[in-house]
């Protein structure tokens, strides 16, 4: 699943299906939501950040503020309190985008926004489907939101799934590595949602037990899922035989992905394979989404090492069509991409800097600030969008 909204489905205003609920015995662990963070102010009130990510002081500047704006986004009281719209100017909850704004966050690290994260994570376990409520009867699963109620339907449950147990392991390492003791049926209850849709033939999972394709960007983040979920199990909840099951997925997933996503022909990755493994028969380069987009996504997630002859000519395939420099809608350093519906996809970068071409990453910062970051950070820009930019900052 991609980090955008697909302004195509104009019934959810949401991302294509490309790419969890809790059993009433969880219920109990959920902790009250809190206020957020002291940091944040109203939404639309914080300062945008000020300087560049090539210093240390702009770098700064700009974690604060990007964290800020997160921040500022939560729900404060209501029965959404602790959720992340996705902007000021949308009241929509997409779980997916709030999990990588929180991992925005937690990357950054700083102690006033803990309770942001803690408040969101709490929202989510309170708001998961249990088996009656869920569409394919999948306990586990979670919902997108709008209005302040359920839209009854999600673009993935293998994403959202892998994307929330990175967002607790992450949170476990960074915050309070205690919040996972004796929740353990919490997380085989994500785990189960991965399962569900994961083809044991060919070590592929399917974005939803009624999708009938395998992607490659939901394959990249469920790969991620079980490496999490493996830590987990080994470092907060002292069940190795649990932990070595899902490093046994996790490795199935990166092979197959390596397997069945691969074209030796073309030197790039297909975006998709259908249920029995085979990969559609030509990636079309010139189209961004999913196809151009879906080539950095390996690296990103670790499936395969920068330094690699796969990342490698992966990457010269997306700059071969998408890193055009002065040629209108085909340049995504200048956040101007034909097909990308204005989102200005900061996952990517976060690829960008692993293929260490900092100068386009550099390039790609300055017209980001420009467009989107100093202006306020204006729609299409949201939190998810915050929470990629926030990952790639910290990990300088």
């Amino acid at each position: 699943m991609s980090p955008i909204r697909n302004a195509e489905d104009s019934s959810i205003k949401k991302i294509i299906a490309v790419f969890a609920a809790a059993v009433i015995a969880l219920c109990p662990l959920v902790q009250p939501a809190e206020a957020v963070c002291a940091a944040s102010t109203a939404p639309g009130t914080y300062a945008a950040a000020a300087g560049t990510a090539s210093d240390t002081a702009g770098t700064d500047a700009l974690k604060s503020g990007e964290a800020d704006y997160i921040c500022s986004l939560a729900v404060k009281s209501g029965p959404l309190a602790g959720a992340i719209p996705e902007s000021t100017a949308d009241n929509t909850v997409n779980p997916y985008f709030d999990d990588f704004a929180c991992l925005g966050l937690v990357s950054y690290g700083r102690a006033a926004d803990r309770q942001t994260v803690l408040s969101y994570i709490n929202w989510h376990i309170a708001h998961m489907n249990t088996a009656a409520q869920d569409k394919y009867g999948l306990a586990g699963t979670i919902y997108d939101y709008a209005d302040g109620v359920s839209t009854g339907n999600y673009d993935s449950t293998d994403s959202y799934a892998a994307t929330f147990i990175m967002l607790l392991d992450n949170y476990c390492r960074v915050y309070d590595s205690d919040f996972l003791r004796g929740r353990e049926d919490l997380l085989d209850t994500l785990v189960s949602v991965m399962k569900s849709t994961y083809i044991e033939k060919i070590s592929l999972s399917k974005a939803t037990p009624g999708y009938d394709e395998c992607i490659l960007m939901d394959n990249c983040e469920v790969f991620r899922g079980f490496k999490s979920a493996s830590h987990i199990y080994s470092s907060y909840l002292n069940d190795t035989a649990k932990a070595a099951a899902m490093q046994t997925y996790a490795a199935r997933t990166k092979t197959a992905i390596r397997k069945r996503f691969w074209s030796s022909s073309q030197h790039c990755f297909r975006p998709a394979a259908d249920i029995s493994g085979r990969p559609e028969s030509r990636t079309r380069l010139s189209i961004f989404y999913p196809d151009a987009s879906c080539q950095l996504f390996p690296v990103i997630y670790g499936v395969i090492k920068p330094e690699g002859s796969m990342a490698k000519h992966a990457y010269a395939a997306f700059k071969k069509y998408y890193l055009r420099k002065g040629v209108s809608g085909r340049d995504w350093a200048a956040v101007s991409v034909r097909g990308s519906e204005g989102y200005p996809w900061c996952i990517l970068l976060s690829g960008i800097i692993k293929m260490n071409d900092m100068k386009t990453a550099h390039r790609y910062e300055k017209n980001l600030q420009k467009k989107f970051i100093t202006s306020g950070h204006p729609y299409p820009y949201y939190c998810g969008e915050a929470g990629w930019y926030l990952m790639s900052l910290s990990a300088r």
